[in-house]
């Protein structure tokens, strides 16, 4: 019987690490790391560059921003709408990222991400169109500026209270450089209906490698997984953003041993439930699942 591999490298993106099968969201992350290079390329940048990246909870936004600092050589600051009590937060965040540039000499990734959760009951749009535009923001009626650094704004979609803030949104969105989508929802309008089909394939083979990579790098001396764990993660549902489901799937593994990952492994309450949803699926293919499959990282 010959070898089976998974040439894992292969789902790489421009971003080492990153992996992204689906061929629109390959081309949007070579958008957001163009857009970024071009920034730091220039010895003298006079303008902000502000992108906007919507996509479901869970598909992986923050991590794409921290491949993208990491590789292009940017300084990472970040911070969670959510996770602010006080609009006085957003103006702490905004001295963060002062600090940041007066103590570094690398261009600067401010990741904003939940920008369309509300903040003391309202949106915070209105409270970045100076930053990003002007360069500045105002403190106890000081104005304070900020060098042009890379934004990314990391949020879902339009929510129902869209339409009471259509102006603050509309006034945001005019100012931003680039706008995009990564999530399976959103992707598969490009598709359309003669290639939703595609969208279908490309998801469920980039949901294997991503478990794939996940389960290296949870167990990093992982060189073989058997074929049933790869089948599970194909058949998981892409429009459900699975991506943080993976990795959770992947780390709950038990009693990893001798480098191979098998189905005697996955005893964990996650997978005990994967298993239950999996199961008419998992019948249906066959005595073949049962075999291994050799990692290959390139």
């Amino acid at each position: 019987m010959s070898e089976k591999w998974l040439e894992v490298w292969r789902a790489s993106t421009i971003l080492p690490g990153y992996i992204a099968c689906i061929e629109r969201k390959r081309d949007v992350i070579t958008q957001i790391w163009k857009k970024m290079r071009a920034v730091n390329r220039q010895s003298d940048v006079s303008r902000h560059v502000s992108i906007l990246l919507q996509a479901d909870p869970g598909v992986g936004k923050t991590f794409l921003a921290q491949k993208l600092a990491g590789q292009l050589g940017f300084d990472l600051v970040q911070h969670d709408v959510t996770q602010m009590i006080r609009r006085d937060d957003l103006l702490s965040f905004f001295d963060m990222i002062a600090t940041k540039q007066a103590e570094s000499r690398k261009p600067v990734l401010v990741c904003v991400d939940e920008i369309n959760a509300p903040l003391d009951g309202d949106h915070v749009y209105g409270a970045f169109l100076a930053p990003i535009e002007g360069g500045y923001y105002i403190r106890g009626g000081v104005k304070y500026w900020l060098r042009p650094c890379v934004w990314l704004f990391a949020g879902t979609g339009r929510d129902e209270q869209q339409s009471r803030i259509e102006d603050k949104y509309n006034d945001f969105e005019s100012r931003l450089s680039l706008k995009v989508e990564i999530d399976y929802k959103s992707l598969s309008k490009y598709y359309g209906d003669d290639g939703h089909k595609q969208l279908e394939y490309e998801a469920s083979l980039e949901q294997v490698y991503l478990g794939a990579a996940m389960i290296h790098d949870a167990f990093p001396d992982v060189c073989e997984i058997e074929q049933t764990i790869l089948n599970a993660f194909w058949h998981l549902p892409g429009d459900q953003a699975p991506a943080r489901r993976i990795r959770k799937l992947a780390w709950s593994l038990e009693n990893v041993q001798h480098r191979t990952v098998r189905w005697e492994n996955c005893s964990s309450h996650e997978w005990s439930q994967a298993r239950n949803e999996w199961s008419q699926a998992r019948d249906g293919l066959g005595d073949s699942v049962r075999e291994m499959v050799k990692l290959d990282f390139g």
